[in-house]
């Protein structure tokens, strides 16, 4: 089994240059090699709730999910904290082999080795009332709220005021390496599993004992995503 896994564009608008580096991505040969692809998050700058506005702006983004679906390709798509509640966004992928992940997804390689993936806020933003945010959105409350109720330009900027004022540190914090390798080491040490999240926007690969991290960066500034196969992980430029 071959993955290819991206994160963090955060695609404003269709046809900007961010939509074009997806597009770049799905027609890698790498990406087009691999049995399926892992999105951990943040794809969108702006996508919450089942709004069809979004849909028709991020048409071309949508297009080349399905794209690559039909070719019999697998699809994963973990929510990020830009981009959640999603459930009636990808209705026509249905017939597809896609998956949308609220929380995170796990998959087992062939030599019995666990690997998890999520977006990795839930993880890196430690403030226990951004914890009860993250939980009130994936709510049955949350998602009719962000459905019926509020506009994706308002729920953004509930968002960032919860990143901003929820975190028990300033907002950059969690996204200097020491800090997340810190984390990493009080969550994880001793286990024995890898994991792979985005959202902090830069690379990591790093070990703690049996337990791996790795991070593929911010696709908008690194240009990179991670290829795994039989256990192999490769950062590849794109």
């Amino acid at each position: 089994m071959k993955w290819s896994i991206l994160s963090d564009i955060h695609i404003g608008k269709s046809l900007d240059h961010r939509t074009s580096l997806l597009e770049n991505f799905f027609t890698h040969p790498e990406v087009m090699s691999s049995d399926g692809v892992i999105l951990l998050g943040d794809i969108f700058h702006r996508l919450v709730g089942n709004h069809s506005i979004q849909k028709e702006v991020y048409f071309e983004a949508f297009s080349l999910f399905k794209k690559y679906l039909e070719k019999g390709k697998k699809l994963v798509y973990c929510e990020g904290n830009h981009d959640f509640n999603l459930n009636g966004m990808f209705d026509d992928l249905s017939p597809y082999d896609f998956t949308l992940v609220v929380d995170e997804f796990r998959w087992v390689d062939s030599r019995g080795r666990l690997f998890t993936f999520c977006h990795g806020d839930k993880i890196f933003i430690t403030g226990i009332l951004y914890q009860y945010y993250w939980r009130f959105t994936k709510s049955s409350l949350g998602k009719w709220i962000s459905d019926y109720l509020l506009s994706p330009r308002f729920l953004h900027f509930l968002e960032n005021v919860a990143v901003y004022l929820f975190s028990d540190s300033s907002h950059y914090l969690y996204r200097r390496k020491d800090r997340v390798h810190k984390i990493l080491e009080l969550r994880f040490k001793g286990e024995q599993f890898t994991l792979v999240t985005g959202h902090t926007h830069f690379v990591d690969d790093i070990f703690l004992g049996d337990f791996r991290y790795l991070n593929p960066g911010a696709a908008f500034s690194d240009r990179k995503f991670l290829v795994i196969e039989e256990g192999n992980c490769i950062f590849i430029d794109f």
